[in-house]
């Protein structure tokens, strides 16, 4: 919220740049990526989904910090985790766990309180 001197598009490259610097390393020094397996089209995928949907809403994100309220910005990314299991299991089908949705209710617990 401080980088008021940025524009909306300039905090996405930045948050994503430095998450990508922060990962990256470990990802290869772990294994977790086996570059063999990677085919252009699942290169293409995931290309895709990182600068179309991930830079997106990260661009939709910090682009409405301006016009919402500091209490409202941080309200929407503790729903953020929320909406995401709500997502996977309606539209992806993806069976949650019970842990999940004592965490989900963690979450919104906490941003109920933090509301009052």
């Amino acid at each position: 919220r401080r980088l008021t001197a940025l524009r909306a598009y300039d905090k996405t490259i930045l948050q994503l740049g430095a998450a990508t610097v922060v990962l990256l390393p470990y990802v290869l020094l772990t294994g977790s990526f086996n570059g063999a397996s990677l085919t252009a089209g699942a290169a293409l995928l995931l290309l895709v989904v990182g600068v179309v949907h991930t830079g997106a809403a990260y661009a939709c994100y910090f682009g409405s910090m301006r016009a919402l309220r500091a209490q409202t910005v941080a309200l929407f990314s503790y729903l953020d985790p929320v909406v995401a299991i709500l997502l996977s299991a309606t539209v992806l089908g993806e069976s949650v766990s019970v842990m999940a949705f004592v965490g989900a209710g963690l979450i919104i617990g906490s941003a109920v309180v933090s509301e009052r």
